[in-house]
Formats: C-alpha cells, structure tokens, sequence
C-alpha cells in the first residue's frame, strides 16, 4: 500500500496519486497533479518520493528560490536544501513554472535558454 504524508493523496492499486483539485491536469504517464501547486520536497516523505522517482512520475529537481531545474543526478542540485527542492515530471512543466535549465548538468539546453533569454533583453 503506498505511504500518504498528507490528506492531499489518493491511494489506488497501491500507488499514491495526488487528489485532483481544480484546475487540474493529466500528465501522459497518467498521474493526476494539481497544476497550481509544485511538488514540494518538504511536504513528502522520503519513501514517498523514492517511489515516485523509481516510477519515473518524477525526472527532474528544481531550486524554487533560484528557479533552476535540472537532473535528480546533478551534484549541485543535490545540495538544495530541502525547504528549496521541488520536483517535475518533466523539462515542460519546469519551463511553466518559470524554471530555467541548469548549467552543470543541462548544459546544451543551458546555453540555448541562455542565447533566448539575451535575445529578449536586448531586444
């Protein structure tokens, strides 16, 4: 049976899905998240999120004061301190957000947000 930190889950077949408040939306892999709240580090327990993670419900880690996202992989993401963490499904949902990619561990797509982000200030 999967593990609820909180009264904001849903536990269907044994897995926890966040409870779907509007306005809400359907991500392809078929989890159900409230669009206006991140996934916060703090508020999830740590079996809770290593689940979510090993079911790859969630891909990538993002600073919420600094607005950079990146790879759960990445060191310097890795010393985020918990308060800061939240966490993606994917890339899309971090741009929504507002996130930008990270310089260590994204760099391709790093150097590419940079060159657009110039391009609208000098503009």
């Amino acid at each position: 049976m999967g593990v609820c930190p909180t009264q904001k889950c849903i536990d269907y077949n044994s897995r926890v899905i966040l409870k779907q408040v509007e306005p809400a939306n359907q991500s392809a892999n078929g989890l159900i998240r409230n669009m206006n709240k991140m996934w916060k580090h703090a508020e999830y327990d740590t079996s809770t999120l290593h689940r979510l993670i090993k079911e790859e419900k969630i891909t990538f880690a993002g600073n919420i004061s600094l607005k950079i996202y990146g790879s759960l992989r990445c060191k310097s993401g890795k010393r985020i301190k918990r308060k800061n963490r939240v966490f993606f499904i994917d890339k899309d949902e971090a741009i929504q957000y507002g996130f930008r990619p990270c310089g260590h561990c994204m760099k391709n797509e790093y150097h590419e947000w940079k060159q657009t982000f110039h391009k609208k200030t000098t503009s």
